[in-house]
């Protein structure tokens, strides 16, 4: 793979790489992976996702100590079905009167 520049949305840092198979892979830099619900999770803002899904990327690249982690970049029908499974939270905004940032969690 070729790893080009880091590039960052909404605080989420990240790199593109270029797989033959899979194509354009956008790869997170995720500082630690936790536990939602019995289960290990990494989270990925709304932003992200949907600059994601605009840019056409089918594939997230996650790398969890020595294992690099293939997670299926969702669609906005994924995401609609994660809401209703409440496999999210709700950030409060920094800003006075902003929106709240949207953290969809991912099993590993």
């Amino acid at each position: 793979m070729i790893t080009t520049t880091e590039k960052k949305i909404w605080g989420l840092r990240y790199t593109e790489e270029y797989d033959p198979e899979l194509g354009m892979v956008w790869c997170p830099k995720i500082k630690a992976p936790f536990y939602f619900n019995g289960k290990m999770v990494v989270g990925l803002n709304e932003k992200f996702l949907l600059r994601a899904s605009e840019d056409n990327i089918k594939v997230f690249m996650i790398n969890i100590g020595d294992k690099d982690i293939l997670i299926e970049a969702p669609d906005a029908k994924t995401l609609n079905k994660m809401v209703k499974e409440k496999r999210y939270k709700d950030i409060p905004s920094m800003f006075k009167n902003g929106k709240p940032m949207r953290i969809f969690y991912f099993d590993i």
